[in-house]
């Protein structure tokens, strides 16, 4: 069925997506995305925590 709330500003939300359609996008996205992950951070200790409140 058709979303008939608008706000204010006239913003209307879009219509849900079925499951298949949501999947397929989702796929797309993830497939035109980049492949590298982004260097982990050293983990922070309580020393660290310390020092950066001082």
């Amino acid at each position: 069925p058709p979303t008939e709330v608008v706000d204010g500003e006239g913003h209307v939300p879009a219509m849900r997506k079925c499951i298949d359609d949501a999947e397929q996008a989702a796929a797309f996205a993830m497939a035109c995305s980049t492949q590298t992950l982004p260097p982990q951070l050293p983990p922070v200790s309580v020393a660290d925590l310390l020092q950066t409140l001082k």
